[in-house]
């Protein structure tokens, strides 16, 4: 008898667990699919960061760890164990630029005219660079560079705490003096390091580069034969991306298209139309297969690398879609939307962002966020 009402005391407290409170784990319906989510652990979003702390969180991250810029400093959080701290910084003021490697290990802070480097584990001070950024801030995946564009693009050698090599245009054998660019375009550089290390795409106006980083030499100069001089997009180049093996780069021009390229022949691979101004982040999935991008117009379109073919344009009011693990074949967007990778069909009941690990991060009803693994039968 005691034993029978030990195992009914345990079963009600599960039910109650799962139903009610714990909230440990939770299924979503969809059709005739579900997805499973286990939930990793809860963070707690300081107030200044609500109700905005799943989107400042999931912006930059590894899936382990998150920063954010806050009053004074950075905020670090550990996803794994839900502990969060801030590294100061010299200036007052919100730091709106951050950047983290992609171990965790090192973090950077701009705030008016001042890049701070620290070091994430114990919140040390490592450079104080003086410099007028004018666009994002970028740490490689070991944390031994920064890139920033103060007028021109500068690589910034974090353990020497100096500039490293020269990587202007004109070292790479193009002369950009002898085009036509107007003072916005120049604005317009800007980079991504390869996740196996050692090198860096960085796009000047019409034209990328990949840089060696320990000898500053220029691997490659990609260029588009159907455009004049060398150019791979009218207008200028808005971003660029590297894929997770560093094999492809993804160029984002504003003439509306983005260009896979093979990074080590610089071969044109493919060009998706997207009929857009192409104005916020692409993306590559985790397979490599696909790519999400999104436009001035707020639409989020994916499309197949291979055949170059859109599968789907979904109306989407941001600019930063998010792929899930391949096995689960899921998009989000920053507004917490989600659809099927294949059909882009909104799941209902699945509200949150995708994070660069395959987590899932979700706002909960009290502020705090919350990052789950996510599966799907």
């Amino acid at each position: 008898m005691y034993t029978s009402w030990f195992v009914l005391s345990i079963s009600l407290i599960l039910w109650f667990c799962t139903t009610a409170y714990c909230q440990e784990s939770m299924v979503v319906d969809s059709g005739a699919e579900q997805f499973v989510l286990s939930k990793v652990r809860s963070i707690q979003v300081p107030a200044d960061l609500r109700p905005n702390g799943r989107r400042l969180l999931a912006e930059n991250s590894n899936g382990h760890f998150s920063v954010v810029g806050v009053k004074g400093g950075v905020q670090y959080f550990n996803l794994d164990t839900g502990e969060s701290k801030i590294c100061r910084g010299p200036k007052n003021g919100t730091y709106a630029r951050v950047a983290m490697s992609q171990a965790g290990e090192t973090l950077a802070g701009y705030k008016d005219g001042t890049i701070t480097i620290w070091d994430a584990r114990t919140c040390r001070t490592v450079a104080n660079i003086n410099s007028k950024v004018e666009k994002d801030i970028l740490l490689s995946p070991e944390g031994n560079y920064l890139f920033f564009n103060d007028s021109q693009p500068t690589v910034w050698d974090v353990r020497r705490n100096s500039k490293a090599h020269d990587f202007s245009l004109l070292r790479a054998g193009v002369d950009p003096r002898t085009t036509s660019l107007s003072s916005s375009l120049s604005k317009l550089v800007t980079a991504d390091f390869a996740a196996r290390g050692g090198v860096i795409a960085i796009s000047y106006y019409y034209w990328v580069v990949v840089w060696n980083l320990k000898t500053g030499e220029a691997e490659q100069i990609f260029n588009d034969p159907n455009i004049t001089r060398d150019r791979i997009a009218q207008n200028g180049i808005y971003r660029v991306t590297f894929n997770a093996d560093g094999r492809l780069l993804a160029t984002s021009g504003l003439d509306g298209r983005v260009k896979i390229w093979n990074v080590s022949s610089a071969g044109l691979i493919s060009t998706m139309d997207i009929e857009d101004k192409v104005w916020g982040r692409t993306v590559f999935s985790e397979d490599s297969k696909h790519i999400a991008t999104t436009g001035s117009k707020g639409r989020l379109s994916v499309w197949d690398i291979q055949t170059s073919e859109k599968k789907w344009l979904a109306s989407a009011n941001n600019r930063i879609p998010n792929f899930s693990d391949t096995k689960v074949a899921l998009v989000s967007t920053e507004d917490g939307k989600v659809r099927d990778l294949s059909t882009g069909r909104e799941i209902g009941g699945l509200v949150g962002e995708f994070l660069p690990n395959g987590r899932f991060i979700t706002d909960e009803s009290d502020g705090n966020v919350s990052v789950w693994t996510i599966n799907r039968r």
